[in-house]
């Protein structure tokens, strides 16, 4: 299932974005979803 993958991908630079403070990470990661 690639899409659990690319799930799991995404909640990773979601969290990792969020500790670093970086909004630009997160905008990129919403429309991979």
């Amino acid at each position: 299932m690639p899409t659990t993958i690319f799930v799991g991908i995404n909640l990773w630079i979601l969290t990792s974005g969020e500790r670093l403070g970086a909004r630009p990470t997160e905008l990129k990661a919403l429309p991979i979803l």
